[in-house]
């Protein structure tokens, strides 16, 4: 577009912003250091100083507090090459020697918010994808000053849901061209032609497109029709009045949901009201947190428009959730509140830093009584008026009461809970009494990052101390926690949490079981954790596990695998089969078939693999998903009666291997330990997972005087441990959860542990009896009993039966 000064392709500097291109432009930054590998990584050496305030996650009561990162940087003259302006050979100047990088930023730009920031943080020698990447956005600028410094600072992505910047629903302009009586039932709309604009169509067909409008403030209409401006109305809809309305009366449209799944409601504001891509939003993922914890649908209407934030901590507190920004996924996280697995990764003296650890209590928060007041009467009165609800659900515990010498009373008021609603209210005041009847502690510790695998924001564990933390015996107990707030710096991780002694108060099972793994576990039983949560299994139940992204499922024992199915019903039998047919007939259980169900796994003579039950045709008769292999009478056949269902996202890691110890004998690396191990049918999703066999440790590296070398140790979610050479000294690495750690170096050198799958490495050095590497762990134990739904995935390390 042709102007004075053409412009530099930003909204400011556009003369005709019909014209405006927008393109996404990516600048990188660094810190002037010498050791800054700028020949791999190209950037703007301009970092002076970057300060990180981590966010609150809140459980269950709102929104919680905003991460920000403020990076200050240094002006520089800049040339304005590379893509900052696409006319740099038009211009009449030299744009080096006219002004600076950042105050032509700032006079290119009226503002940056919304846009992307990626702060990043790695070692020499670390590709950028190897690199710990936390994702933010641009909130405000400043600068650049007269000494030359120019701040941005950012936050995390829920910062778009502030009640000053998005709010539901939407204002309209439109409002009433004339006075309507009380009874009248049509309306026009002003200014001319905002119907056509604002107002959606409206008729009676089948499905009929009715929607609701708010006269004037206090009175629900439902259109019936729309013709360009002209409104045909239904009076006094939702418990309102219908009352008269003098022209200029505003006409406003609701956000509205009914009998909707929270995780629906809270994506559409944060995706059409926020103005948050669906990106951020992993909706398979809630959509599993929400059926497996919660099972619930809600209804809402909000005539004027309200602050987003406030909408979403209501349903927070209402659902029992967390909703916080992962910074490392770029994902929006939903959790249900819930009881923290007794075998989840435990904090105590062995990796806890010393003298991090801090409890207080926080007496304020406990509640022995929660009142849920629900199903409005008039969805235009105040939330917060107790005299606008019909019902309240009264949960308390008289127990607390007496324990802790008097009430303390919580009110909830759930205008997200239609009439009718007692049960779902009650199950609010279930999870929020189960939640504070005893006020939960707050509890700061420190892990090295090399010693523990990295804590989970959002995620449960345990943490156990003999003196901060017993019973009344005095003997030391462990406490579930959940993080809250997670503050990376370059040598360790900062947790803060919540105790979370969540008391089950509700019944809750569904007919379809989920297990979800949401943080790093060890060593999981499926049985054992499912009977954590559930009642016996029935013949013809599902269960269903979901380890969710970026989680691993490690063992600390070579000898265990991270992750075994373990054992769960099936019925024995006989059955007659035919060659070529997938006819099972004659069947003869302890059972009679009217508990077997489709899906169910067969496995039997001449039966193959994997076999499903496809229907169940009589008393005595079965057709199976694959054709018998051989013909037979009374041959024996077993038939599982859970339906199996595992989707990994995450990953299953085995234990590495120990490098050997640098002796005068052969001492070879330990093994790496398995991921997987099944003897129970199932379906395997993991097309998006890993699983890994633990790394093999490496040997030692033989014997020359005191110089034998200890071997590396293999990589794993527990990572194999270099050994010490023959005098003593460590000098082999420990392994990773990505890669085995090297050998002792020098002389006899050790071997280097084995990467996830591999085996350990002999020993390179001269030595005259140098160890053996360890061999690699399995991938899966039993893959016959896997039956994949889709692509297998990752797997590393070798699969058996």
């Amino acid at each position: 577009m042709s102007s004075a000064i053409k412009c530099f392709n930003t909204r400011k500097t556009c003369p005709v912003l019909n014209d405006f291109d927008e393109e996404v432009f990516t600048v990188r930054f660094s810190e002037a250091s010498d050791h800054y590998p700028s020949a791999e990584i190209e950037a703007l050496p301009a970092i002076e100083n970057v300060s990180f305030t981590a966010s609150i996650v809140s459980l269950g009561e709102n929104l919680g507090t905003r991460a920000s990162l403020v990076i200050t940087f240094s002006d520089f003259p800049y040339s304005d090459s590379g893509g900052f302006d696409k006319y740099l050979a038009d211009r009449p100047y030299n744009p080096y020697e006219q002004g600076t990088f950042f105050g032509k930023l700032r006079g290119r730009h009226r503002s940056l918010r919304g846009k992307a920031i990626r702060w990043i943080k790695g070692e020499v020698g670390q590709t950028l994808d190897q690199m710990e990447i936390r994702h933010f956005f641009v909130d405000s600028f400043e600068g650049p000053s007269p000494e030359g410094k120019f701040t941005i600072t950012a936050k995390d992505a829920l910062k778009f849901a502030d009640d000053e910047r998005s709010q539901a629903p939407r204002i309209i302009d439109g409002f009433l061209n004339g006075a309507i009586d009380a009874d009248d039932v049509t309306a026009v709309l002003s200014p001319a032609g905002i119907g056509n604009e604002k107002y959606p169509a409206a008729s009676t067909g089948s499905p009929s497109t009715h929607y609701f409008a708010i006269f004037g403030g206090n009175e629900v209409v439902k259109v019936t029709n729309r013709s360009g401006d002209t409104l045909t109305i239904l009076r006094g809809q939702r418990n309102t009045p219908a009352v008269a309305h003098e022209a200029q009366d505003r006409v406003q449209l609701p956000f509205f949901h009914e009998s909707e799944l929270p995780e629906v409601i809270l994506k559409d504001l944060l995706v059409n009201y926020c103005g948050l891509s669906e990106d951020f939003i992993p909706f398979e993922s809630w959509q599993a947190e929400s059926a497996t914890k919660l099972s619930q649908v809600y209804t809402v209407f909000i005539g004027d428009p309200t602050g987003c934030n406030k909408l979403i901590s209501e349903l927070v507190q209402v659902c029992g959730l967390a909703v916080f920004w992962d910074d490392l996924a770029a994902q929006i996280r939903f959790q249900v509140l819930g009881v923290i697995a007794t075998d989840a990764a435990l904090f105590d003296r062995s990796n806890i830093i010393e003298n991090t650890l801090q409890i207080s209590d926080a007496p304020e928060r406990r509640a022995s009584q929660v009142l849920v007041y629900f199903a409005p009467i008039n969805p235009l009165k105040s939330v917060e008026d107790p005299e606008n609800y019909r019902s309240i659900a009264n949960v308390f515990s008289l127990d607390a009461e007496e324990d802790y010498g008097s009430p303390a009373v919580k009110k909830i008021f759930a205008r997200w809970i239609a009439d009718f609603g007692r049960q779902p209210a009650e199950r609010v005041g279930a999870i929020q009494l189960g939640r504070f009847v005893d006020p939960p502690r707050q509890i700061q510790l420190a892990v090295h990052r090399e010693e523990f695998v990295p804590p989970v924001l959002g995620g449960g564990y345990q943490v156990m101390d003999p003196i901060c933390l017993q019973d009344e015996t005095g003997a030391p107990v462990s406490v579930p926690i959940q993080v809250t707030r997670l503050i990376p710096t370059p040598d360790r991780y900062i947790v803060e949490a919540s105790e979370m002694l969540f008391t089950v108060l509700d019944d809750f099972d569904p007919t379809d079981r989920s297990i979800i793994i949401e943080g790093n576990r060890y060593n999981v039983d499926l049985r054992d954790a499912y009977n954590q949560l559930y009642p016996d299994p029935s013949p013809g139940n599902t269960v269903t596990c979901i380890i969710e992204e970026n989680v691993i499922v490690g063992s600390l024992n070579a000898d265990l695998p991270s992750f075994d199915i373990g054992t769960w019903p099936s019925e024995a039998g006989t059955a007659t089969r035919s060659s070529g047919s997938p006819v099972l007939t004659a069947l003869s259980f302890n059972a009679v078939t009217a508990g077997l169900a489709p899906g169910m796994f067969v496995r039997g003579t001449g039966i193959q693999t994997g076999s499903k039950i496809v229907s169940v045709d009589s008393s005595s008769q079965i057709t199976l998903d694959k054709n018998a292999q051989s013909s037979g009478s009374g041959g024996a056949v077993t038939v599982w009666t859970v339906i199996l269902n595992v989707i990994n996202r995450g990953r299953f890691e085995g234990k590495g291997g120990d490098g050997g110890k640098g002796s005068t004998s052969p001492q070879n690396g330990g093994p790496g330990g398995t991921a997987l191990k099944a003897r129970t049918p199932f379906n395997l999703d993991n097309s998006e997972g890993e699983g890994w066999g633990g790394g093999g440790g490496g040997g030692d590296g033989g014997a020359i005087d005191l110089r034998a070398r200890g071997g590396g140790g293999g990589a794993g979610a527990t990572p194999g441990l270099g050994a010490p050479d023959r005098d003593g000294v460590k000098r082999a690495q420990d392994g990773t959860t990505e890669s085995g750690g090297f050998g002792g170096s020098l002389d006899s050198a050790g071997g280097r542990g084995g990467d996830p799958g591999q085996p350990g490495q002999l020993g390179p050095g001269p030595g005259p009896d140098r160890g053996a590497g360890g061999p690699a762990g399995l991938a899966i134990d039993g893959v016959s009993y896997v039956n994949f739904v889709g692509a297998s995935g990752d797997l590393r390390g070798a699969q058996t039966n």
